[in-house]
């Protein structure tokens, strides 16, 4: 639908830094400060009444402000005849933020058809990537529920068992969370914050759950060169970001279709699991998908990018060859991984550079890693 009052976003940009060189510039230090601010922004695709005869409109609104600092070294450590060290490190860190909303909060992110609203916001005064869903607040237990009162554990069982989809009544100073329908009152299910106490799940009892920017990326590499010896590595990480695991929707529905393994610790009458719901048939597919902090996850990694390993050719040799030099090397990259995320690459986005909807991985293709042999001639 067309807009007659659109304009051209506008940036301004301050950029403030500091160039340090020490012991005949063995090592040089810069800093960087830089801040950034978008104004008129272009959100495209929002949401109009369905009576236009189109399903999104693009406006000018909000302003996004990006503030960071930005360090790197370079450092020839040890420089001799027999050994030479070099270190170049970089490390950053900073925030977008967003603000000038007319609105309290904006929907963004992703949504697969099964989350109306998709599974962040843009809300003033907070980041770009904040995600937006509800809060678990544990499962539900027998003595949560009037009915299994001063019974022993094999009465309670055996009641539950009798009809494992019947609903019961929680107690009279129960102050838990809540299922996400009432007609879910029975033990082993999830239960949910009930941030406005009316005791029914809704898009009231959302909150940020996650953030995707990380607080800090970095980046290391040494060099070493020992006789005719070459050896390099190179570490890059970052930390503080939160990634959605998309596949998990499904494959931690804890519904009777494929399941990940940790669905075999699911609450059971016998296993009252305090952490994993019961297993229900119902619980699958986007009518009765809830997105909660189950399906985010610390996105921090460090991650060792390469290490190279080679050897020159020394002058007496390379003079009878008639070379100017040659060096044989192995390579390897992609070569470990240190995470907590549970998917393949914590270093992904399936919407690509759509800042509007990042930290989303659904089923990314892994990392290769490649290990390599060749080597260098010049004539």
């Amino acid at each position: 639908m067309a807009n007659p009052n659109l304009t051209w976003e506008t940036t301004a940009q301050f950029d403030a830094g500091l160039d340090l060189a020490l012991f005949k510039n063995r090592f040089e230090f810069t800093f960087d400060y830089f801040r950034k601010k978008t104004t008129d922004l272009l959100i495209a695709n929002n949401r109009i009444p369905s009576q236009s005869g189109f399903s999104g409109f693009t406006e000018n609104f909000a302003n996004i402000t990006a503030n960071g600092l930005e360090f790197s070294v370079n450092a020839r450590i040890i420089r001799n005849k027999t050994l030479a060290w070099t270190l170049n490190a970089n490390v950053s860190t900073g925030k977008a933020i967003v603000d000038g909303l007319p609105i309290d909060l904006l929907p963004s992110g992703f949504d697969q058809g099964w989350l109306p609203g998709g599974s962040q916001r843009l809300i003033n005064g907070e980041e770009i990537g904040t995600f937006f869903g509800h809060k678990r607040a544990g499962i539900a237990q027998f003595d949560d529920f009037v009915e299994f009162q001063g019974l022993s554990n094999e009465e309670q069982i055996a009641l539950y068992n009798q009809d494992r989809t019947a609903t019961y009544t929680f107690v009279d100073d129960y102050d838990g969370g809540i299922p996400r329908a009432g007609n879910r009152n029975r033990p082993g299910e999830q239960l949910y914050v009930d941030l406005d106490g009316n005791g029914e799940l809704s898009e009231v009892d959302k909150e940020i759950i996650g953030q995707a920017q990380p607080d800090v990326t970095f980046g290391i590499n040494n060099t070493f060169e020992i006789g005719n010896f070459d050896f390099s590595f190179f570490f890059d990480g970052q930390f503080g970001n939160d990634v959605a695991n998309v596949s998990n929707w499904n494959l931690l529905a804890f519904s009777q279709q494929q399941q990940l393994a940790q669905v075999n610790q699911a609450w059971t009458p016998e296993n009252p699991s305090t952490s994993n719901p019961r297993v229900d048939s119902t619980n699958n597919g986007a009518p009765n998908f809830v997105f909660s902090d189950r399906f985010i996850e610390d996105g921090s990694f460090i991650r060792l990018q390469n290490v190279t390993l080679g050897y020159s050719l020394p002058a007496d040799v390379l003079d009878d060859l008639k070379l100017t030099s040659l060096r044989f090397y192995i390579s390897g990259t992609n070569l470990f991984t240190i995470t907590d995320y549970t998917g393949f690459n914590p270093d992904v986005n399936l919407t690509g550079r759509d800042n509007l909807s990042l930290g989303h991985d659904f089923g990314g293709y892994p990392l290769a890693r490649a290990i390599m042999m060749g080597l260098n001639i010049t004539l």
